[in-house]
């Protein structure tokens, strides 16, 4: 009697897994003050979306075509990796994030799942700029915002699971000498956040852990796929080493097994404020807005 309850409540999380928690995607809402933000870009708001792993029109694609009738338009919208499962899932994958908008630009770099075979990768980039997003790959760009100048940095995706740790990420040759522009850092992987302190990024968004994707209740992760951190260090959310304060998206799909538990998928809305000690930081605390 007890086995037959015990299976059939494995069963039932695992369904529950399986078709019910990867569709209850919810927008997080964070206000983000990095150390050194500028006063001039205080407010800047970012639509993070990331890890996206499509399978061809599912509920990813579904949620993202609503998703402009539900959400203001963002400054910038940013997609950091893992977008497509096989280069037939590419055209819906880049329908879908063509129909959401950003006021100064749409940002993209790619993540393990992107790199193989050459025709996905090749397909995805095309897919990705027809679809109005600029790809970063070691590479920057630099806008001029109404508040001030901001310098935004894509890596490529480094697969070095057995020299993590004598491998240097290269931020400091991605973004150069400093010119007092703020640094915004995309990188699939938050394994690079050591060097991007470094290099004085402000702030770093990335994705890659699905924030474990398969926790215990309370959210505590299973497992980690990083390859400088163990345990739930950079799994999701917001961390800071020196003035550097990194971002870790949950995601929006899953990668085998496909089960999420206790482990929502995430678009992470991100309001970037100055810091609390500077003069547009002061008494605010809380986000504006139903988004």
């Amino acid at each position: 009697m007890l086995v037959a309850a015990g299976l059939a409540a494995v069963a039932g999380l695992a369904g529950y897994g399986a078709w019910v928690e990867p569709r209850r995607i919810e927008v997080t809402r964070h206000l983000l003050r990095p150390p050194r933000w500028p006063v001039g870009l205080d407010g800047l708001s970012i639509l993070h979306l990331s890890d996206l792993h499509t399978r061809g029109r599912g509920p990813v694609e579904a949620y993202l075509a609503r998703l402009a009738d539900a959400l203001p338009v963002p400054d910038l919208v940013v997609a950091t990796g893992d977008f497509a499962e096989g280069p037939d899932r590419i055209a819906p994958c880049c329908a879908a994030l063509a129909a959401v908008p950003a006021r100064y630009g749409r940002y993209a770099v790619l993540g393990n799942n992107d790199y193989a075979p050459q025709a996905h990768h090749l397909r995805l980039l095309d897919g990705l700029t027809a679809a109005g997003y600029r790809v970063l790959l070691d590479q920057h760009d630099s806008l001029e915002l109404p508040g001030g100048r901001l310098r935004i940095g894509g890596l490529h995706y480094y697969f070095v699971r057995f020299t993590a740790r004598r491998f240097r990420y290269p931020v400091g040759e991605l973004f150069g000498t400093a010119d007092g522009a703020a640094r915004l850092l995309l990188s699939h992987s938050p394994d690079a956040l050591p060097e991007a302190a470094a290099a004085g990024v402000d702030l770093m968004l990335s994705g890659h852990t699905h924030g474990g994707q398969i926790c215990l209740p309370g959210g505590r992760p299973v497992h980690s796929n990083l390859y400088r951190r163990v345990g739930r260090s950079y799994l999701q959310g917001e961390w800071h080493r020196e003035s550097t304060l990194l971002y870790v998206s949950r995601g929006l799909g899953m990668s085998d097994p496909r089960l999420r538990l206790w482990c929502r998928p995430e678009v992470a809305w991100l309001t970037i404020g100055a810091p609390q000690d500077s003069p547009a930081g002061r008494g605010n605390d809380g986000l504006e807005g139903d988004v």
